[in-house]
């Protein structure tokens, strides 16, 4: 496992100073993971062991930006640390694309979501979406709204080697309400609430009925290792495609101008086989994160 900190600065009245910065600790695009866009964006991925870190942050700060500096830890694993996982979660590190949800044609039953926000509503449709927002490409994706999507091939040989298409359901084309070679993954089964230890945060005004909505990221944004406190028995009952039960995000499901319709969604995790399955075919833009069992 190896770990890093990437950092965010944009600043046109401030550049030269960061430039400055930058140069002083001897931090360029030639010794280091330095990207300048624009000659006042600034990307800069750096160990976070390097001893240079804590100065940039002081020098940083003092510059006072507007729009102020930012940066997120990144936390690469190697195969090492995740095959002899039970479960991981799963992401996939590629830019968002295609519009879905309840306002672009996909169908839930509110009746089994939260009746005041609407959360944990049951999506009773194929996901729909337009023909033009799938990749060339990629293989897997995932669309605005948070949903994950896979390409057929990859789907057919999930579906052969687990001998089921439970977790995994076809979408369509939103305006012809035809198939398109793309599907889902769309767990069945949700996890129980994961322990605080897993390190994400709360909005504290999150729908006080369901209290299932308003999950976030870790402060850092530091990859999430759910932890959950089930026994061995409880873990080999699970199927391979997993929900949490914690929905990330605010749902919409009543109209006001100026926002879209939609669902807090819950994160994907995915058995060890999924996973090999997805190494075997050598899917790109995929991170898997350890799942850890306590019990």
């Amino acid at each position: 496992m190896k770990e890093y900190k990437f950092i965010m600065i944009a600043s046109t009245t401030r550049k030269d100073g960061i430039a400055r910065i930058l140069r002083d600790l001897g931090l360029s695009p030639r010794t280091c993971d330095l990207e300048v866009i624009g000659g006042s964006n600034f990307f800069l991925r750096l160990p976070s062991a390097d001893s240079r870190l804590q100065r940039l942050f002081v020098a940083l700060d003092e510059l006072d930006l507007d729009p102020p500096w930012d940066y997120r830890t990144e936390v690469h694993y190697d195969r090492s640390d995740l095959e002899s996982c039970e479960y991981v979660h799963l992401h996939v590190n590629r830019a968002a694309r295609g519009d879905t949800g309840p306002s672009f044609g996909t169908d839930y039953d509110l009746s089994t979501g939260c009746p005041e926000c609407g959360t944990g509503a049951r999506q009773s449709s194929p996901l729909r979406i337009s023909r033009g927002s799938l990749p060339k490409k990629a293989r897997a994706m995932r669309t605005h709204h948070g949903e994950v999507l896979i390409d057929h091939e990859l789907a057919t040989d999930m579906m052969i080697e687990l001998r089921s298409e439970r977790g995994l359901r076809q979408v369509e084309d939103r305006r012809l309400l035809t198939p398109l070679p793309w599907w889902q993954v769309l767990p069945e089964v949700s996890m129980p609430p994961a322990e605080a230890s897993t390190g994400f945060t709360v909005d504290p005004d999150r729908c006080p009925k369901c209290r299932r909505a308003g999950f976030g990221p870790a402060r850092d944004w530091r990859p999430l290792e759910f932890t959950y406190r089930l026994g061995a028995a409880e873990r080999r009952a699970l199927p391979d495609f997993v929900s949490t039960w914690e929905h990330f995000g605010e749902s919409r499901i009543r109209y006001r101008p100026g926002y879209v319709l939609g669902f807090a969604l819950p994160d994907i995790l995915v058995s060890n086989r999924v996973m090999r399955l997805c190494w075997k075919a050598k899917i790109k833009g995929l991170q898997f994160v350890p799942v850890r069992f306590i019990g």
